[in-house]
């Protein structure tokens, strides 16, 4: 499935003792391997989503986040005029989504599959630091296999969130040590925690990462997943 080439720019620095830097060809080949895993995760994702645009209500609570989005769009913030118990920052996304592109159900359902792909490559990106490229693919498309089932194809708030979540640990993962990387983590995690209020507990558990890291390295345990090249 994947080029001999493909897979070894992707390999973990930690097989290499010189540390040395990627080549200009090898970071091509790498970059390659991400877009074909992003065009097959699309095409399953449409496969399995696009279906559900048959049954305009599969769960309750994905109406609730339209009504309220449309009334974020109508000007007003939430639990002004009309009240869920459900966090904000899915309103105001919601909102931004239909702003955009349309107050339709595709655009609910398209801002859904957004955020699961973007779930799949960031599954992708963390398990490609360790595994060749067909068993990380595999990885992200169990994510999708999960929510291929009927009650997993509606905007829940898990699928932002996980987004964000997801996308946070690669970001503490692919720059050790960076002030900026850990902002910017923090940062998702608090919105994934907006958007999913009962995550809350995650996000130590992402905090936790870099100690874990550098008191790994410090006691002589295994390299970490930052040091390759993904």
């Amino acid at each position: 499935m994947w080029s001999r080439k493909a897979m070894a720019a992707g390999r973990s620095l930690a097989d290499d003792d010189g540390g040395r830097r990627l080549s200009a060809t090898e970071r091509r080949s790498g970059h390659a391997v991400a877009w074909a895993a992003c065009g097959i995760f699309s095409i399953a994702i449409g496969a399995t989503q696009l279906g559900s645009l048959a049954h305009e209500i599969i769960d309750m609570d994905e109406a609730t986040f339209i009504v309220m989005a449309k009334d974020v769009l109508n000007g007003n913030l939430p639990y002004v005029e009309l009240f869920d118990l459900k966090p904000p920052m899915l309103f105001f996304m919601l909102a931004a989504a239909m702003a955009s592109f349309g107050e339709s159900l595709l655009t609910v359902r398209l801002f859904g599959a957004l955020c699961l792909l973007t779930s799949c490559m960031a599954v992708f990106a963390v398990a490609r630091r360790s595994v060749e490229p067909t068993p990380a693919a595999l990885a992200a498309l169990l994510l999708v296999a999960v929510q291929s089932v009927k009650y997993g194809q509606y905007l829940s708030a898990e699928l932002p969130a996980t987004a964000m979540l997801m996308t946070a640990l690669w970001v503490l993962i692919a720059h050790p040590g960076s002030l900026a990387a850990s902002s910017a983590a923090g940062l998702l995690m608090s919105l994934a925690t907006l958007t999913r209020s009962n995550w809350r507990s995650r996000s130590p558990c992402g905090l936790a990462w870099p100690v874990f890291d550098r008191l790994s390295a410090r006691n002589g345990g295994p390299r970490s997943l930052s040091s390759s090249p993904v």
